[in-house]
């Protein structure tokens, strides 16, 4: 099955002919789910930082990301598909919706449309509602509002005539408000760096793993 160079090359690697088997068993036969006992605890599988050992380690944590030797991970490359999943299910299930049609799906006990109204009653709150301003014009939105144009709203943010949002990187999209400020998820983890990872030129390293089809966008909005 394996060659005296097979052998000679498990051996560098630091491992044996006997792991080796193991591990191509384990492929074979399947990984068995893990059977959890109890959650950690301190002192039980969570190691609690001494007060004295506190300043040695900072120390060394600070002078680690002084020289550049700190790189923040970062997996990227999922789309916002399922931020907007029942967003999508109520688009497709009720073309010309409206607030009351809503409202009279809800006195039937429609848990969709329930869900539905609160996000709109909702929808200044959230972070993307500043594009839409821009997009529609702030007047004309809070009339759509008040009159309950729903389905044109959720076409502005679903589609690709308008945001496209379920088909971008969750990374790209609008995550967080501050006053008249948005930040979205890549722009969060720059800052956060900066708070432990900068180097002593400024600089932070992070690492992004994006989808080959959103690296271009993903550059432009990090540059």
């Amino acid at each position: 099955m394996f060659t005296d160079q097979d052998l000679i090359d498990f051996s560098s690697r630091g491992t044996t002919f006997s792991a080796v088997k193991d591990q191509i068993h384990r492929f074979q036969s399947g990984f068995p789910y893990i059977v959890l006992q109890r959650p950690c605890s301190p002192e039980d599988g969570i190691e609690i930082v001494s007060p004295s050992d506190e300043p040695r380690l900072i120390d060394l944590h600070d002078r680690a990301a002084f020289q550049g030797r700190i790189s923040k991970f970062v997996p990227a490359s999922g789309v916002g598909s399922r931020m907007f999943q029942r967003l999508f299910a109520l688009k497709n299930r009720y073309a010309d919706m409206t607030r009351t049609d809503l409202e009279y799906k809800i006195k039937q006990g429609n848990k969709e449309a329930e869900y539905g109204l609160h996000f709109f009653n909702s929808l200044t709150k959230y972070p993307f509602y500043s594009a839409l301003c821009e997009s529609i014009g702030e007047e004309k939105l809070r009339e759509m509002m008040a009159t309950g144009q729903f389905a044109v709203i959720l076409e502005r943010l679903l589609t690709k005539t308008g945001f496209n949002y379920p088909n971008k990187p969750k990374g790209l999209l609008p995550f967080h408000r501050y006053n008249e400020k948005v930040r979205t998820p890549i722009h969060e983890h720059l800052v956060e760096a900066q708070a432990y990872a900068k180097t002593g030129t400024g600089r932070v390293s992070i690492h992004f793993t994006v989808s080959p089809d959103h690296l271009d966008s993903v550059q432009q909005h990090i540059n």
